[in-house]
């Protein structure tokens, strides 16, 4: 039964009809910040009804509306994507207009191609095909739309989560992020955002180093000691270990550049941005700095936040205060929804896949720390992401929308 519903989802899809979907979200500024999405929501809200289905709208803060619309009974199939984009930058440096969403013989261009309005739209029209067969599927399948990826997911993906029952009745999920047409990404590293305050004594400029003491100068001193923990490796469970190095694998190829793919399996430190000082002719009395670490799989935010403390203990005046943090997080390649969508992969696309883990983060971190099985698949051209000329290829739309549509099938009629 379930390739007959597949057979029949498949026999639905019309090319055409989804790539004009895809340019039409793109054509909608949503950018975030600010995040009107307004106009976004309107529009996906107006494709749902006019095929008559029900559409929840969740405003935990004003204008950050999430829209969640279900077919059938659960246990659920959770289809996530984000509405929001970051913003398009500088616009002179842009070859096209970033919310014309033209459509060219083989890509479409514009803010979001790939981040994530393709993966948005494909997950949204196999969730309207299938809903013209609601009476044949055994399990439900959710579409839920929500706004503030870009910044966060504070009040989208992670308010519904710790909020509603949705959890309870869902037996995993499927977020339409960019990947590559052949990977899924079944995990991703974690994060801790905190802000470095030095303290000094202030005095004439002229007198230094010999009087005061500078804020700025031991900062600096500070975050490169801070710096050392970055050689340290993860120590990677032995049934891990083989994803880990297809994703650090995966990561060079697509970067490039030597030796990034450390990232993976190390902790990283970007120092963001530093204030700091009055006048120049004063030793500076006070400095800050705002520090990204990223957290490989393996290691724990609270095991990072206490070798930060460890470095900080030869420095007078300097202390860390973590803003935002979380851990990494995965999901098992051997659960239902990492096998089905690989199969599907290879079933449909005829290409063998590749299951790695993330090196930024997503709202998929919300569904695994809630136990729900969840992986990312979505078309993708990853040169353009959060920059300039992005863009997604029409065969990786019509493709990733092909193995949703068979993923949707598995989960809605199981065998």
């Amino acid at each position: 039964m379930t390739k007959i519903l597949q057979e029949k989802l498949l026999n639905s899809l019309n090319g055409a009809d989804l790539l004009k979907l895809a340019s039409d979200l793109i054509k909608i500024n949503s950018e975030n910040p600010p995040g009107n999405l307004a106009a976004v929501n309107d529009f996906i809200q107006f494709r749902l009804k006019s095929e008559g289905l029900n559409v929840e709208k969740l405003e935990p803060e004003r204008g950050k509306v999430t829209q969640i619309s279900k077919i059938g009974n659960p246990p659920y199939l959770i289809l996530n994507g984000h509405t929001d984009t970051v913003p398009i930058g500088t616009r002179a440096l842009w070859e096209f207009d970033p919310f014309s969403g033209k459509i060219t013989e083989d890509r479409i261009l514009g803010r979001g191609a790939s981040d994530m309005k393709a993966g948005l739209a494909g997950i949204l029209y196999s969730f309207l095909i299938a809903s013209h067969y609601e009476d044949e599927l055994e399990n439900g399948i959710v579409l839920m739309a929500v706004p503030d990826e870009e910044t966060g997911g504070r009040f989208g993906t992670r308010w519904v989560l710790d909020n509603t029952t949705l959890t309870k009745e869902t037996s995993a999920a499927l977020v339409a992020e960019p990947t590559e047409i052949d990977n899924i990404e079944i995990g991703q590293r974690g994060s801790i955002w905190g802000i470095f305050k030095s303290k000094g004594e202030s005095a004439h400029g002229s007198l230094s180093p010999y009087v005061g003491k500078n804020a700025i100068t031991n900062l600096f001193i500070c975050l490169e000691k801070v710096k050392e923990i970055t050689k340290i490796k993860a120590e990677i469970d032995s049934s891990l270990k083989r994803i880990v190095e297809d994703s650090k694998a995966k990561m060079q190829e697509l970067i490039g550049v030597q030796g990034v793919s450390n990232a993976m399996d190390h902790i990283s430190m970007n120092v963001g941005k530093i204030v700091g000082g009055t006048k120049v002719n004063m030793v500076p009395d006070s400095a800050e700095a705002e520090v990204d670490f990223r957290i490989p799989i393996g290691m724990t935010s609270h095991g990072v936040e206490e070798l930060i403390s460890k470095a900080l203990r030869d420095f007078e005046g300097i202390t860390f205060e973590s803003q935002a943090s979380h851990d990494p997080n995965n999901t098992s390649p051997d659960s239902k929804i990492a096998r089905v969508v690989g199969a599907k992969i290879e079933e449909l696309l005829d290409l063998t896949h590749t299951k790695t883990y993330q090196w930024a983060s997503s709202d998929a971190r919300y569904f695994r720390y809630k136990n729900v099985e969840t992986v990312q698949y979505g078309p993708a051209t990853l040169k353009g992401i959060h920059s300039y000329n992005e863009s997604v290829k029409v065969s990786d739309v019509i493709n990733a929308t092909k193995v949703y549509l068979g993923v949707i099938s598995e989960f809605a009629q199981p065998n």
